[in-house]
């Protein structure tokens, strides 16, 4: 699947842009679990490459209410190297976390993982 493929289905067809969007989402779960699980633990994930955003839930060990961290706008770029997305805009229930992720999201491109691509 092509970056164009994947763009052609936002454009055309609602249903198959939140299958793409949910399957996305459940990988992205998994693997950011996978990834801060030392930290915290996931509650979910929710993506919408329509409106370019995605949420993250989630509980920061130690503590009982949830944190949501939403990323929006962001873009996504196939390079030479495979996708990369680049967060433009970062907002939390924390305003520290808010702030610390804006350090290290906002501005920046990051791999995309190889079998979140394969769904792209």
């Amino acid at each position: 699947m092509t970056l164009s493929w994947y763009k052609s289905i936002l454009k055309k067809d609602g249903a198959m842009k939140s299958l793409v969007d949910m399957a996305i989402s459940k990988a992205l779960k998994v693997w950011m679990q996978s990834q801060l699980d030392t930290y915290l633990a996931m509650e979910s994930v929710s993506l919408d490459a329509k409106a370019a955003s995605c949420t993250v839930s989630f509980i920061p060990h130690g503590e009982q209410d949830v944190v949501e961290l939403t990323i929006a706008p962001y873009t996504l770029v196939k390079g030479e190297q495979g996708y990369v997305v680049k967060a433009e805009g970062v907002q939390c229930s924390r305003v520290w976390l808010e702030r610390l992720a804006g350090n290290y999201l906002l501005g920046k491109e990051y791999p995309v993982p190889a079998f979140v691509a394969k769904l792209i």
